[in-house]
């Protein structure tokens, strides 16, 4: 809690029963908010115990808890509006009450409202949903990086647990209320596209700042008849639509989400959602099979392919064509320190994709690196860079004739890399191998190879000349014997 006019967050949150995970919500809220605060609750005519709930959390947080607002009816989402006109913070943010706040959640959503101006709304889940969760990918519209920062721009609705700009709201912006026969839902759709008229950047966090745990697997089986009610009474998916989500959810193969190599600690399922699903008899392979730190570094999987990829053919030269926010050349860094040997020469680029206005371009090195008379033998780099053809095949023209060419998928979609792949192997022998986003593994041509190793004619003269060299050495330290034993 701080004073009114130092306020950074607003939280107002919204609770109709499953006074359970309102505990859990409040509580974890408290114990991970770190920034000044106000937190106001506002019950939406509860029908369980969750009014004792609410008491028992007062009493024990006192001041903690600002306000508390309790309704005698649900009114909808039109009850946060009740909650957010008390709201004082320079960001308002509207929390369900089935939400388990992370560690540094609060520092991260004040980091990325400062570092992106133009942002409005935020979500404080990522794209993709977790292995716990049953929920499904969301498409992104573009990928905004600045000053180390990401945030995945949505194409529209990011749900109701998101935070906002107080301007967004002094421009007239409220939730509104979807009515169906069961249940009365905050309009979240509404309120994004409300927010898109306004002019601003509605987005996904980078990664997971809170658990989702209405959506988890076994909140959702722990509580079957409720969200059978309340599934059934939204239109589109309904209760057999989330059968049928459950089902895949058991299928769909969730693997550890961990790294050989120390890349980072925030790895999350695969971002990226082009890669066709194959169902086995109880299993599902789809894109979240794979694993990723952020859509612009290539899987997790493939950067420890690059990094072995690496260690094998132990470059002299490794040029990669690298963006903001790619970790990729870190992993050939380390390639290349525990190889003991090998240079990199890293070529700054931008991502079309991808929105940076304060990222200058550096290609200064471009004309350097082709005047040169070093020969390149090892090239690596995302297909998104494909775009300026003219420097792309120079930067091909450098290479030496034992050479690889490592070349990963961006996660829009195959069609580059396919290009990408024809042009290549024309002049290489080139591989494709289907992971999420799909990587394509290219060598010089074997004949061309080949020159690097020893021909059995070779070895067979190596071979006589030690040979003969040790039928002289046996007769030299003969004959020195001979003439010792003489004298």
């Amino acid at each position: 809690m701080a004073e009114d006019n130092n306020i950074v967050i607003s939280t107002v949150i919204l609770n109709w029963n499953r006074s359970d995970l309102l505990k859990i919500t409040v509580e974890s809220y408290l114990k991970t908010v770190e920034v000044p605060y106000e937190l106001i609750i506002v019950d939406n005519g509860s029908t369980d115990n969750s009014r004792k709930i609410i008491e028992e959390l007062k009493a024990k947080h006192g001041n903690k808890i600002n306000k508390i607002i309790l309704l005698d009816k649900n009114i909808g989402g039109e009850a946060i509006n009740l909650g957010l006109n008390e709201a004082k913070g320079k960001l308002l943010h509207i929390s369900e009450n089935d939400i388990e706040y992370l560690p540094g959640w609060s520092t991260k959503v004040v980091k990325l409202f400062q570092t992106f101006d133009k942002l409005g709304q935020l979500s404080l889940f990522s794209p993709v949903p977790t292995d716990d969760e049953v929920w499904v990918v969301h498409p992104i519209r573009r990928i905004w990086y600045r000053e180390g920062e990401i945030i995945y721009e949505a194409l529209g609705n990011v749900g109701t647990t998101s935070v906002i700009r107080r301007e967004i709201w002094e421009k007239g912006v409220r939730v509104h209320t979807i009515k169906t026969e069961e249940f009365l839902f905050p309009d979240d759709a509404r309120l994004s596209e409300d927010i898109l008229r306004l002019g601003y950047v509605v987005a996904w966090a980078p990664y997971y700042l809170v658990r989702n745990l209405g959506h988890s697997y076994n909140e959702m089986l722990r509580r079957i008849e409720y969200y059978k009610k309340n599934y059934d009474s939204k239109k589109g998916l309904g209760y057999q639509g989330l059968l049928r989500r459950i089902e895949y959810y058991n299928k769909k193969i969730k693997p550890q989400r961990k790294s050989i190599l120390s890349i980072s600690p925030l790895i999350q399922p695969e971002l990226s959602n082009i890669f066709k699903p194959i169902i086995f008899k109880d299993k599902i392979l789809d894109s979240q099979s794979w694993s990723c730190i952020n859509a612009i570094t290539p899987e997790i999987e493939n950067l420890e392919l690059i990094y072995s990829l690496i260690r094998s053919f132990k470059p002299h030269l490794c040029v990669i064509l690298s963006g903001p926010g790619d970790f990729t050349e870190n992993i050939i860094k380390k390639a290349l320190e525990d190889n003991n040997f090998g240079n990199l020469e890293i070529l700054l680029n931008v991502n079309p994709n991808i929105s940076d206005e304060h990222l200058t371009i550096k290609i200064n090195k471009y004309d350097d690196l082709l005047n040169s008379e070093m020969s390149i033998d090892c090239l690596i780099f995302n297909s998104f860079y494909y775009v300026n053809k003219k420097i792309f095949k120079q930067l091909i023209s450098k290479l030496s004739s034992r050479s690889l060419i490592i070349v990963t998928g961006n996660y829009e979609n195959i069609q580059s890399l396919m290009e990408i792949y024809e042009f290549l192997n024309r002049k290489f022998d080139c591989s494709f191998i289907s992971s999420a986003r799909g990587v394509i593994i290219c060598t010089s041509k074997v004949k061309n190879q080949v020159k690097y190793y020893k021909s059995h004619k070779e070895l067979i003269q190596y071979t006589y000349k030690s040979k003969l060299l040790n039928k002289l050495v046996r007769a030299y330290y003969r004959l020195r014997n001979f003439k010792l034993t003489s004298k």
